[in-house]
């Protein structure tokens, strides 16, 4: 059984020795909401880690295999665990303290056990099972490629009625390696390494620079480019930031925007083929931004776009100060998603000029207005749910909307309908939605002001067939 390394994260095999500073992890009474309980005492935790060091059951016909995830600086924060049977199936668990939600890091390391399980154990089918009201397990599992059982596989015998038994097959290979999506990744976060390091000479000290964008999650492809910031005490010249990317191989830089007097530059060149976006900031400017969102809730800012990539982001230099502001990020102000909430579901819907443009020659005009009410529809949602949100270069709605536990049934799947739909259904649609997202935050927030919606709402007149 080996150590598992990643660009953010290490699995580590676990042992006895472990048990003292996962006991404080595993204390963390919101990990069992839907089931199991916190280790009777230290010492009952020391006795299963020890029992688990033999990596095998008693007869050897099951691998137990057990990894206790740590940062890069070395805290544990979870474990993820698998038990591979003679079959080769894997039965997977896993688990992370509640201060690293949200952030991508479950995801990442279950990804890697599940590529370890496969490369190093042999593992052809892998399974979870979960309470079907832990959406958030879910919807990981659903991220990684995992799908519901059939209704008639065996291992539903020993299911519980509230429970879901996922499973996803592990095609065979030639033996090539790791799939197209993980390769373009690994491919782009060497080019950035490269970049990152190329700026390490400057005169003025680098104190961190990070990964953003597709590459962190693993879904880069030959159209992908590379995301990344470089982030300084004080800023150097230009000059100096120009011979560094000429430094790492690139090209010379054919977008600018920003201004260094200012404490931020966007450039961008290209490299071995690859489009390189590089963020310039000086320390003091990054913190300014960050603060806008966690400290003045400013409800609609392209700084929820920084806020949500540092929160995804690998670390290139300077892992310690990345982690600090992770840490602060993955605290979501409640008074902030109250004020997107009251932002976004407070704007103006013009509910009586949608009625009207039903009887005119206005496609474009329809759409833009759907597409507006879809973006506060979706603004909204990301404040009751916690979620940093701008309209700004809004990518990847499907993979957003899923993390929305908080939502309108079928919320993703109705949206992508009625941006599709002829203008009175897309209307009518968006107006059941809003209806419902209205709904929703007044139970959470039972003194939001939302009368003058509900007004304006009572505008809109639905094209009837004649």
């Amino acid at each position: 059984m080996r150590t598992v390394e990643t660009a953010v994260l290490t699995l580590e095999p676990q042992a006895e020795r472990h048990a003292a500073e996962m006991f404080a992890v595993l204390g963390d009474p919101a990990i069992y909401e839907y089931e199991n309980e916190p280790p009777a005492s230290l010492e009952a935790l020391r006795r299963r880690y020890a029992a688990l060091e033999s990596r095998c059951s008693p007869d050897g016909r099951e691998q137990w295999l057990n990894w206790v995830v740590r940062l890069p600086a070395g805290e544990p924060i979870g474990y993820v665990q698998a038990t591979v049977y003679p079959d080769r199936r894997a039965a997977i668990a896993y688990e992370l303290g509640s201060n690293w939600w949200g952030r991508g890091l479950a995801r990442r390391a279950v990804e890697a056990m599940v590529a370890e399980l496969v490369a190093q154990h042999g593992a052809r089918r892998l399974t979870a099972v979960l309470k079907q009201r832990n959406v958030r397990s879910l919807k990981l599992l659903e991220r990684l490629g995992f799908a519901p059982a059939a209704a008639d596989d065996p291992l539903r015998q020993g299911i519980d009625a509230d429970e879901w038994l996922m499973q996803r097959e592990v095609p065979m290979t030639d033996g090539a390696g790791s799939a197209t999506a993980t390769s373009a990744s690994d491919r782009l976060r060497t080019l950035a390494r490269r970049v990152a390091q190329a700026h390490v000479g400057l005169p003025e000290p680098v104190v961190l620079s990070l990964l953003s964008g597709s590459v962190v999650e693993d879904i880069a492809d030959a159209l992908s480019d590379v995301d990344m910031s470089v982030v300084f005490e004080t800023l150097p010249s230009e000059a100096g930031l120009r011979a560094a990317c000429a430094k790492a191989g690139g090209l010379p830089w054919f977008l600018q925007a920003g201004s260094l007097a200012e404490g931020g530059l966007v450039v961008a060149f290209r490299l071995e083929g690859v489009e390189v976006q590089i963020g310039y900031n000086d320390l003091a400017t990054l913190h300014r931004e960050v603060d806008q969102v966690l400290v003045d809730h400013d409800p609609d800012t392209p700084q929820h776009k920084l806020a949500e990539g540092l929160l995804k982001a690998e670390p290139l230099i300077g892992a310690d100060r990345l982690e600090a502001l992770q840490r602060r990020l993955a605290v979501f102000p409640p008074l902030l998603g109250r004020a997107m909430a009251a932002h976004f579901i407070g704007r103006v819907t013009p509910w009586r000029a949608m009625s009207q443009l039903l009887h005119r020659d206005a496609t474009l005009w329809c759409r833009e207005l759907q597409v507006a009410a879809c973006y506060r529809l979706i603004g909204a949602l990301a404040g009751l749910n916690g979620l940093y949100f701008t309209t700004f270069q809004f990518k990847r709605m499907t993979r957003f909307l899923a993390k929305l536990e908080q939502v309108p049934a079928d919320f993703a799947m109705r949206i992508e309908r009625l941006l599709r739909a002829e203008s009175s259904a897309a209307f009518s649609e968006l107006h059941t939605l809003e209806g419902e997202v209205i709904d929703l935050l007044v139970a959470r927030w039972p003194d939001l002001d939302v009368a003058a919606v509900r007004e304006r709402r009572l505008a809109f007149v639905p094209l009837t067939a004649s």
